[in-house]
C-alpha cells in the first residue's frame, strides 16, 4: 500500500472510530446468492473473479474488517503481504462488506444489498434489515454470509488445501462467535485467526475477577445481560440457537483458532458486559485465554493457541506484517508462540536459609522461561503471600521452620509450582516472648499478663516462654526469666527443677464482718513459706452477692516480685506472681477489695480452686466466710469494731477518720493507693474503748506531700479488716 493510501486509511479510520458515517468505498464485486429465491448481494473486495476464480486456489482468506467498514483498506493491507510473499496466485482473497443503513443512503444501492441496522448487529450473526426507506423481502445472518461464500466455493476448487477465515476488532468478535455457531463440515480445511477482539463468547457464567494470575473468577452482580449472547450463551439469537449450546461449546472446543493480540492494545469498549472480561483488548484476550483452559482443560491448547505482539498496539498494518500473523494466516515465517506451548519450569533458591530471626533472606527467581516470558511469581512463606516479577527480600521474623512456595506464571497465564518444607529454619531465643531478640521485662510481663487472661499468647510465644520445659506456660517461667535477666540462671531453657522445690499455706481471715454497700477488704496471705519464686491463685466467688471487686498488689512488690492479678465478671479471681529471688516467711501477697451487696444468706464463700508455687501444684483447702453479723461467729466474741466515715470527702487538706473499737485489742489504721501501696500508717497500737479518731493531712510516710487522687483507709485487727475510699484533691 502506498504512503498515501495508508495515510488516508489511518485518517479514516479515527474518523470513523467517533461516528458511524458511511464508507468511502463499496466492494468492487458483489457475491451473490439466493435465499428463499430471493437474490441476495453482499460486496466483496477481492484479488480474484468471485464468478471465475481459477482452478489453481489452494488457499481461501475470508478476511472480516472492523465496525468501520472498511473493507478495503483491509483487503490492501493483506493483499500487500500476501504479494510481498508471492502467493497471491494459489491464494484467493475475499473481504466481505457489512453495511449499515448510513452506507445505503450515501451509496444508493439496489433493494438486493444486504445491510445491518448496526455494527453492533453483523458482528454478532444477527439477521439483516429492511426498513420503509429500504425495503428487503430477505433475511439474511451475516454468519449465513460466510457459511454460502465457503458452501459455493469448496466444490468449484478442486486444489482447494485450506480455508482461512480471519477478523481483527470488530471482525474478531465476529469470527470469535461464528467459529463457535457456524456448522460448516470442513473442519480438517477450516481454521480460524481472532485478533484483537473488543470481546469474546465465554462458555460460563464465571468471569476474572481482575487481571492476577492465578485468575480468580466469579459472578458479577451489577451488569445485567453479562452473560447474554454476545458475551455468554443465555438469550442467544436465531443463528445461535439453530446451533444449541451443547453444539457451540464442542463445535469451538475441536476448531483450530489462533489468537493475536498487541501487547499494547489498550483500547476496547467501555460496556460493563466487555469490561468485566478486562480493562481493555490485551486483558480480554488473555483471560479468555485462561477461560477457555480453564472450561475446557490444558488440551484446549493443542489447537487454540495465542501470540502476543510486543510494542504493537490496535495497528491493522503492524499487526498484518507480524511474523505471527503471517503464519497464523499463510504458515509462512516462524512464529514459536504458535508452536508446541511449553510451559514455565518454576525453580527458586534462597541465599540464606538458618539464621536468628529477624533473618532477612532473598528469594532468588530462577525459573526457566517456557513459550511466553514469565508475567508473574507468587511467592509462598509459611501462608505469607507476597507477588512480585522479579526476586524479593524477605524478612523471616519469627523462629521456626519456614516451607516457601513459588508459582512463576508466564504472559498468557500458564503457571508451574515448586515448594520446599522447611528450607528455611529461623533460630529461637527462648523466653523471648515479644520476639524483639532480646529477653527483657517485657517477657515476663507478656507472661504474666496472660496467666491471667489479659493478654493471649499464640501456639509459638508459648513454646518459646515455656524456659521450664513443663509443656506449659506458667508464672514460675517469669521467675526463671527474671533469673536469668539478673544473672543468676545463664543458661535457657532450664535445665534442672532440683533446687526450686517449694512450700506454702494460702490463709486469711477466717471468719469476715460484711455490711451492704461497704467496702470490704480481704487480705490474701502466704504462710510458712520456704523457697517461693513464683505463685499462682485461682479463686471463685458469688458475683451475684460481691460486686465491684478490685484487686491490689501488697508489700511483697517491695521485695522483687511482679504481681498480675485480675476479676471477672463470671465470678473468678486470678492472682499471679513471680521473682528473681525466693521467699521465706509469711507475707501477704494481695488485697481484694468488694462491695457486699443483698445479704439473703447467712454466709458466703470465698473458695480457691487453684494454687500452685514454682511448679508445684498444692492441694489445700482454702475458704474464706463472709458473715452477716460479727454476734453469730463464736471467734469474734471480743467486742465490735466499726469504721466510719472521713470528713471532709473529698479534702484538700486534712480529713478526720472516726471509728468504734471495743478495749485491748491490736489494731492498725493506714491509707493505702488505689494499686493498694501503703501511703501512711495513721495508728498502730492497742484500742481503747469507745470513739476516737485519727487525722490524715495527706502526707505520706516521708513526710512528702501525695497526688490527688482516690485513696482508701482501712481499720485492720487480728479479727477483721474494714475499708472505705475517700478522694484527695490537692
Amino acid at each position: 500500500m502506498s504512503n498515501i493510501r495508508t495515510l488516508k486509511a489511518v485518517f479514516i479510520l479515527f474518523l470513523l472510530n467517533f461516528s458511524f458515517s458511511q464508507v468511502d468505498n463499496v466492494g468492487d464485486q458483489s457475491f451473490s446468492f439466493e435465499k428463499d429465491g430471493q437474490v441476495i448481494n453482499i460486496p466483496v473486495f477481492s484479488n480474484k473473479d468471485i464468478q471465475n476464480p481459477g482452478s489453481d486456489i489452494s488457499r481461501i482468506i475470508i478476511l472480516i474488517h472492523g465496525q468501520n467498514r472498511n473493507a478495503d483498506d483491509y483487503f490492501d493491507a493483506i493483499n500487500e503481504v500476501a504479494s510481498d510473499h508471492n502467493i497471491l496466485a494459489e491464494t484467493m482473497i475475499l473481504v466481505p462488506q457489512f453495511l449499515i443503513t448510513e452506507d445505503l443512503n450515501y451509496w444508493q444501492l439496489d433493494n438486493t444489498v444486504a445491510f445491518w441496522s448496526s455494527t453492533t448487529a453483523w458482528q454478532s450473526g444477527n439477521r439483516s434489515h429492511s426498513t420503509l426507506e429500504h425495503p428487503r423481502d430477505f433475511e439474511i445472518s451475516s454468519f449465513a454470509v460466510t457459511d454460502s461464500i465457503i458452501s459455493y466455493c469448496t466444490p468449484i476448487m478442486n486444489n482447494l488445501q485450506e480455508i482461512v477465515v480471519v477478523g481483527k476488532s470488530a471482525g474478531g468478535q465476529y469470527t470469535n462467535r461464528y467459529s463457535a455457531g457456524s456448522n460448516q463440515d470442513y473442519d480438517e480445511i477450516i481454521r480460524y485467526v481472532i485478533i484483537s477482539g473488543s470481546s469474546y463468547l465465554y462458555f460460563d457464567e464465571l468471569r476474572p475477577s481482575d487481571f492476577l494470575y492465578p485468575i480468580n473468577w466469579m459472578a458479577p452482580n451489577s451488569c445485567n445481560g453479562y452473560d447474554d449472547y454476545k458475551y455468554g450463551l443465555q438469550d442467544l439469537n436465531g443463528y445461535m440457537s439453530l446451533a444449541g449450546i451443547d453444539s457451540i461449546i464442542s463445535r469451538y472446543h475441536r476448531r483450530d483458532v489462533k489468537y493475536l493480540i498487541g501487547g499494547g492494545d489498550d483500547g476496547g469498549t467501555t460496556d460493563c458486559r466487555a469490561m468485566v472480561q478486562g480493562d481493555d483488548r490485551y486483558e480480554r484476550a488473555i483471560l479468555y485465554h485462561n477461560h477457555l483452559r480453564k472450561y475446557f482443560g490444558h488440551q484446549i491448547l493443542n489447537n487454540h493457541k495465542i501470540a502476543v505482539l510486543n510494542g504493537i498496539g490496535h495497528d491493522t498494518n503492524q499487526i498484518f506484517n507480524s511474523n505471527c500473523f503471517k503464519k497464523a494466516v499463510f504458515d509462512l515465517s516462524n512464529c514459536s508462540q504458535f508452536e508446541t506451548i511449553i510451559f514455565p519450569e518454576a525453580q527458586f533458591s534462597v541465599t540464606t536459609t538458618s539464621g536468628l530471626y529477624p533473618l532477612t533472606s532473598a528469594l532468588i527467581n530462577e525459573t526457566l522461561m517456557g513459550t511466553y516470558p514469565v508475567q508473574q511469581l507468587d511467592w509462598n512463606v509459611n501462608g505469607e503471600l507476597v507477588q512480585s516479577d522479579d526476586d524479593i527480600n524477605f524478612v523471616f521474623d519469627l523462629p521456626g521452620h519456614y516451607d516457601i512456595e513459588l508459582i512463576s506464571t508466564d504472559l498468557i497465564g500458564l503457571s508451574d509450582t515448586i515448594a520446599y518444607q522447611s528450607i528455611v529454619q529461623v533460630d529461637t531465643i527462648y523466653g523471648d516472648t515479644d520476639f524483639d531478640t532480646q529477653i527483657a521485662l517485657g517477657d515476663v510481663d507478656l507472661i504474666m499478663r496472660s496467666l491471667v487472661g489479659e493478654e493471649v499468647l499464640t501456639n509459638l510465644q508459648e513454646g518459646v516462654g515455656d524456659v521450664s520445659r513443663n509443656n506449659s506456660v506458667s508464672s514460675f517461667d517469669g521467675s526463671i526469666l527474671l533469673q536469668h535477666i539478673g544473672g543468676t540462671i545463664e543458661t535457657l531453657p532450664l535445665i534442672s527443677m532440683e533446687s526450686f522445690y517449694a512450700e506454702g499455706t494460702l490463709s486469711s481471715l477466717n471468719s469476715i464482718i460484711a455490711s451492704d454497700g461497704e467496702i470490704l477488704t480481704i487480705p490474701i496471705s502466704l504462710a510458712e513459706a520456704t523457697n517461693v519464686y513464683s505463685f499462682l491463685i485461682e479463686l471463685e466467688y458469688d458475683n451475684s452477692f460481691l460486686q465491684s471487686g478490685t484487686i491490689y498488689s501488697s508489700e511483697i512488690v517491695e521485695q522483687g516480685f511482679t504481681l498480675e492479678s485480675t476479676i471477672m465478671d463470671s465470678g473468678s479471681i486470678i492472682i499471679a506472681g513471680a521473682s528473681a529471688e525466693p521467699f521465706s516467711g509469711t507475707e501477704i501477697l494481695s488485697y481484694l477489695y468488694f462491695v457486699p451487696t443483698n445479704f439473703e444468706e447467712e454466709n458466703y464463700s470465698i473458695n480457691c480452686t487453684q494454687f500452685t508455687l514454682n511448679e508445684s501444684a498444692i492441694n489445700q483447702e482454702f475458704t474464706i466466710v463472709i458473715n452477716q453479723d460479727l454476734a453469730t461467729d463464736t471467734e469474734l466474741t471480743s467486742g465490735k469494731f466499726n469504721l466510719g466515715e472521713n470528713f471532709p470527702n473529698p479534702f484538700n487538706s486534712s480529713t478526720r477518720i472516726t471509728f468504734d473499737t471495743p478495749p485491748g485489742d491490736y489494731m492498725r489504721i493506714y491509707i493505702t493507693d488505689i494499686k493498694g501501696r501503703l501511703v501512711k500508717l495513721l495508728f498502730e497500737g492497742v484500742s481503747v474503748k469507745g470513739t476516737t479518731y485519727v487525722d490524715w493531712d495527706g502526707t505520706n510516710e516521708d513526710g512528702f506531700n501525695a497526688r490527688s487522687g482516690v485513696y482508701f483507709y482501712t481499720l485492720q485487727t487480728n479479727l477483721i479488716n474494714q475499708s472505705k475510699k475517700m478522694s484527695f484533691v490537692r
